[in-house]
């Protein structure tokens, strides 16, 4: 995101600029994360939702689940 934000203010000396499955917007990022984790089993769903709330995303519990 800063790459971009800094390439398009059309610095001189910037020639090109690559990117790899960047994330340009995060509010699309957030979207397309909830489209993916709705096509999971609702027990899985329950799982990541609960860990996230929680705050204990370092549980082996979430990390199987992710």
């Amino acid at each position: 995101m800063l790459a971009t934000e800094y390439a398009l203010t059309q610095p001189s000396g910037l020639a090109s600029l690559v990117l790899a499955s960047p994330v340009l917007s995060v509010l699309r990022w957030i979207q397309d994360q909830i489209s993916l984790l709705d096509t999971l089993p609702c027990a899985v769903q329950v799982t990541i939702y609960r860990h996230e709330v929680l705050g204990t995303v370092d549980s082996q519990e979430y990390r199987a689940a992710m």
